[in-house]
């Protein structure tokens, strides 16, 4: 189900009540949290398509989890860059060498990357029929818990994203 028609199914009642000649102001905050409806690694959407698997989700600390990206534009015509947020678990140490080895390889399509605690951040300029790239992490510490989730989406039209669900982690 998308998302806005989730909203649809909340139902809140606010209620201000004053008399007539008092001035007010308000401020409200929202947030929502809801279950992803699937846990696949694998989306197609608005002419975009990401995947990100990767090979162990459960795992000792210290051990290295490898991870495989594949980003691709469906559209034939469609160009530019793209831009993928790839979700890590809590924890997570990247190794920025098996960054630095992909993006020495040009048919990788990876332009730039920058590494955040809870993602990675990739400068995508897919070469026909999309850009694949891998890198690993050790996990250090333990934990249960999923990434957050991995984004695909067109530098210059961001309402053109795919997003993959996060991945449970299990290190011990």
């Amino acid at each position: 189900m998308p998302l806005h028609r989730r909203f649809h199914q909340l139902r809140n009642l606010l209620e201000v009540l004053g008399r007539e000649s008092t001035d007010a102001m308000l401020e409200l905050t929202v947030s929502f949290h809801g279950p992803w409806e699937s846990e696949r690694d694998e989306v197609s959407e608005n002419g975009l398509r990401l995947s990100v698997r990767f090979d162990e989700t459960t795992a000792n600390v210290g051990d290295v989890i490898s991870c495989r990206v594949d980003a691709q534009r469906l559209e034939p015509r469609a160009y530019g860059m793209l831009i993928a947020e790839i979700g890590l678990p809590p924890g997570a140490d990247v190794d920025r060498a098996s960054l630095q080895r992909t993006l020495s390889e040009r048919k990788s399509g990876l332009e730039r990357y920058d590494v955040l605690p809870d993602r990675i951040v990739a400068y995508i300029w897919p070469p026909s029929g999309g850009a694949a790239f891998e890198f690993s992490f050790r996990p250090r510490l333990a934990v249960d818990a999923k990434s957050a989730p991995s984004s695909l989406y067109d530098y210059y039209n961001p309402d053109a994203a795919v997003v993959v669900p996060p991945a449970r982690f299990r290190v011990r």
